[in-house]
């Protein structure tokens, strides 16, 4: 499979999967073990907000390179609903992000460890 032949979508679908493998593993790393915590600890990261606030953090500071950004707008162009709940920004914004994130899953796992190295430092449950 050619991740670069996928859609915005497709990317999307397979990202969202490894972003909250990588979220649920980090939880549990910090001793999270109730049911409960996990659960509200995992909405900080897989939220539309949470990941938006998340591909604010990589933007702002730079760690996206021109082709990494180029899969970020590919999967958030590719959002053609309006969400029920939340800002219309925030959701093209996630969608971004986990296709970014499907992308690296499926191109680059050494890079996708970095880009969520860096937004587990940046984004807290807590």
């Amino acid at each position: 499979m050619d991740p670069k032949q996928l859609n915005g979508v497709s990317l999307s679908f397979i990202g969202d999967a490894v972003y909250s493998v990588y979220i649920r593993e980090h939880l549990l790393n910090k001793g999270l073990n109730s049911g409960k915590k996990l659960q509200e600890a995992s909405k900080c990261y897989v939220s539309a907000s949470g990941q938006s606030k998340a591909f604010d953090h990589l933007f702002k500071n730079g760690i996206l390179n021109a082709e990494e950004l180029e899969v970020y707008k590919k999967g958030r162009n590719a959002v053609n609903h309006i969400p029920k709940n939340g800002k219309l920004n925030t959701y093209l914004k996630a969608s971004g992000l986990e296709a970014l994130i499907g992308y690296l899953y499926l191109n680059d796992k050494m890079r996708l460890d970095e880009i969520m190295q860096a937004i587990l430092k940046e984004v807290s449950y807590e």
